[in-house]
C-alpha cells in the first residue's frame, strides 16, 4: 500500500501517539490499514509517462533558453565583449581576420583560439 505521508502522520497525531518507536508505528500502521480502504497502486500508463518526460524536457528547455537570452544579454551589455574589443586593436584583427578565414573555424572558434593563444609567450615557437 501506499500511504501518503501527511495523511499517516494526522492519523497518528488524532490516536494522539507522541512516542516514535517501532512498535508503536507498526500498532499506528496496523489501525491505519484496518481503518482505510485498500486500493491497489496502479502504474500510469505509457501514454502519461511520455507526455510527463515531455512536459518536463520542454520545462528544462526553456529555463537553458531564457539563462542562455540571460547570459548573451549580459555580454552585449558589457564593455569587456571579445568582439568589441578585437575590433579595437589591428593585430588582433588581422590575427582574428586570419583564423575565421581558416575552413571549419568560425567567429566563436575564432574568438576562443585567440582568448588562448594571446596569453601565451610571443617567444614560443609551434613545436612548444
Amino acid at each position: 500500500m501506499v500511504i501518503n505521508p501527511k495523511v499517516a502522520k494526522r492519523f497518528a497525531e488524532a490516536l494522539h501517539t507522541r512516542t516514535k518507536t517501532d512498535a508503536v508505528d507498526a500498532a499506528v500502521w496496523a489501525q491505519f490499514a484496518l481503518r482505510m480502504p485498500f486500493m491497489s497502486w496502479q502504474r500510469p500508463d505509457d501514454l502519461a509517462l511520455a507526455i510527463r518526460a515531455c512536459a518536463r524536457r520542454i520545462a528544462a528547455l526553456n529555463q537553458l533558453r531564457t539563462q542562455t537570452k540571460n547570459q548573451l544579454h549580459a555580454a552585449q551589455s558589457t564593455a569587456m565583449t571579445p568582439d568589441f574589443l578585437i575590433a579595437t586593436d589591428e593585430h588582433l584583427q588581422h590575427a582574428y581576420e586570419l583564423h575565421i578565414s581558416t575552413t571549419g573555424i568560425a567567429a566563436a572558434s575564432a574568438i576562443q583560439l585567440l582568448g588562448e593563444l594571446l596569453v601565451l609567450p610571443e617567444e614560443m615557437r609551434a613545436k612548444q
